[in-house]
């Protein structure tokens, strides 16, 4: 990973230190208005949170900016107890500030390649404004029109969302995610949200194993082996189980079966079928902007188990964090290398002298010339 990473070591050593309030701080994700007061977002995620949460908060959304995150980053590390940063995530989908085609747009050019360039640079601009982490890519495969939220899929077939959702982790994270102008990627949503039934959004989702196996579940697989780092839950109930506290699906196949080693998120206030011990206890790491209330059933943990499942799941985003290099990047905005500053110089140099050059022609040009042969009768 780019820049100096912890270690396994350091990182229980860290674990170890830390308070049993710290460590479910890192559970929790509020939104950005925590730190921000112009920063809105859906529903009425804005209130009820408590100074204290927002203080020992392991992660927000929804804020970007890289003057604006680097001061709320200094005030936030002053009073983090072990000076642990706050993970900064976006929806960076198609696009920050250069914006592109939809997914279903993407997802029609039949071309991989293009949507790897497309996250490369949604990368770059948005790690200048200070995101660590995108929810993205969407690898909902979907079948009925119906459904709201097509246009955030590249479409209805396994193989080709299969390519696109790895070549968009490799676009955003590259080679090596730490490095400056790459940012984490978080595959979205397990598992298959695109099948609600009637296309009605957040309704239960009716699927055998093997449809489940031969169509929704090969695109999340893609992006998990081109080394995504986090993985995100879905709003939906999959046969009756909540994703977010489905054990079967978190535990077994996710990590299980495809071995994957990240954090997992719960879609936004997506745990609201269950408290923050439920999903801990099923394989879900963070509540993305949860309830505080649902987060406290924490403050009476002392069994053994508890301990456990707490730990891991603090340890697993920590890991992410320190994989995503927020502990040692500098929020401040991108630095362009040193060819293009000289380039810029010699450009504006060269311009300068023609301005110069057009404005003494001109005025050459509209002067009157001089009358040498005398007045004329």
């Amino acid at each position: 990973m780019g820049g100096q990473t912890m270690t396994q070591k350091e990182l229980n050593e860290l674990l170890g230190d830390m308070s049993l309030e710290e460590k479910i701080g890192q559970l929790v994700q509020v939104p950005g208005s925590c730190y921000e007061e112009s920063a809105v977002i859906t529903g009425g995620m804005n209130n009820g949170w408590r100074e204290e949460t927002c203080r020992l908060a392991g992660s927000t959304l929804g804020i970007y900016g890289a003057k604006k995150l680097k001061k709320i980053q200094d005030e936030y590390m002053r009073t983090q107890p072990h000076h642990i940063p706050l993970l900064f995530m976006l929806d960076v989908i198609h696009g920050h500030r250069t914006v592109f085609p939809c997914p279903l747009g993407q997802g029609a050019t039949f071309s991989p390649e293009t949507s790897e360039e497309c996250a490369k640079v949604a990368a770059k601009e948005s790690g200048a404004d200070g995101v660590q982490v995108t929810f993205a890519p969407m690898a909902d495969l979907v079948r009925d029109s119906r459904w709201g939220r097509v246009m955030e899929s590249t479409g209805e077939d396994p193989y080709l969302n299969s390519l696109m959702a790895a070549a968009m982790v490799k676009g955003f994270q590259g080679d090596d995610v730490g490095e400056k102008g790459r940012i984490a990627s978080c595959i979205k949503h397990v598992a298959a949200y695109g099948g609600a039934v009637a296309g009605l959004d957040y309704q239960n989702v009716e699927l055998s194993e093997h449809t489940l196996r031969e169509f929704y579940l090969p695109a999340y697989k893609a992006a998990v082996d081109a080394g995504c780092e986090l993985a995100m839950t879905s709003f939906n109930l999959l046969n009756g189980v909540p994703s977010s506290g489905n054990k079967w699906l978190m535990r077994d196949v996710l990590r299980g079966e495809w071995g994957f080693e990240g954090a997992v998120i719960c879609d936004f206030n997506s745990s609201s079928y269950m408290n923050t011990k439920q999903m801990a206890y099923a394989g879900g790491d963070l509540n993305l902007a949860n309830t505080p209330m649902r987060t406290r059933v924490w403050a009476d943990s002392s069994s053994a188990a508890d301990v456990t499942v707490l730990r891991n799941c603090a340890k697993n985003i920590l890991f992410a964090t320190a994989n995503s290099n927020a502990i040692n990047r500098d929020i401040a905005g991108y630095r362009m290398p040193v060819w293009q500053v000289v380039m810029i110089v010699v450009i504006c140099v060269i311009v300068a002298g023609l301005a110069v050059w057009g404005v003494f022609a001109v005025r050459g040009a509209l002067r009157k010339p001089e009358n040498s042969g005398g007045e004329q009768a």
